[in-house]
């Protein structure tokens, strides 16, 4: 499977608004910071740490309505499909093997 547009995939038990901004980091090394995120309201997305780091960057965190999923709809399309074609037809008894089949239903995205 090739997820389109995907920069980074992240798997764990939970994930913090410090996953988040960890994961930012790393992206921001290898490309430029966007002018916003869209987000819902998940409690990774509206933590203090997210909140000061995309402060301190200038990136705007574009919160959608509450319960209105349709308003991020691409994500809502790219989740459903990454579901289908990569999760569901594994199992896992690990982090570790789902982060190993992550990788390789990621692709490198231009920068371009």
């Amino acid at each position: 499977m090739t997820v389109p547009l995907c920069v980074t995939l992240q798997a764990d038990h939970a994930l913090t608004g410090q996953s988040v901004v960890d994961a930012l980091n790393e992206i921001a090394q290898e490309r430029e910071l966007p002018y916003a995120i869209t987000v819902d309201h998940g409690t990774e997305f509206t933590s203090k740490v997210l909140d000061e780091w995309c402060y301190l960057r200038g990136v705007k965190l574009d919160f959608i309505r509450p319960g209105k999923p349709t308003e991020n709809s691409f994500i809502e399309s790219f989740n459903g499909r990454l579901r289908d074609e990569c999760l569901n037809v594994h199992e896992f008894a690990t982090l570790d093997e789902v982060r190993a089949v992550l990788k390789t239903c990621k692709r490198p995205v231009s920068t371009a």
